[in-house]
């Protein structure tokens, strides 16, 4: 996963900001910050369904090792 879409799932999921104040930490357009994260689902979810993490290298999450992190339905 590209780090700038890993960003955005982080911020949006982890941190659970709204796009707006996304747009407004990166100093990204919207449109920017809107495809980044279409873009980040769309590989989560093909991801998930071949049974993969997300998270390849312990460096790319904070907290070390893989993960299989599933959508949230507390939204």
């Amino acid at each position: 996963m590209l780090p700038a879409h890993r960003n955005i799932l982080v911020l949006r999921y982890y941190a659970d900001l709204p796009t707006r104040e996304i747009v407004q930490l990166l100093d990204a357009p919207e449109g920017t910050v809107k495809n980044r994260l279409h873009a980040a689902q769309a590989v989560r979810r093909a991801r998930l369904r071949q049974g993969e993490a997300i998270w390849h290298d312990p460096i790319d999450r904070p907290g070390g090792g893989p993960v299989a992190a599933g959508p949230r339905h507390d939204r």
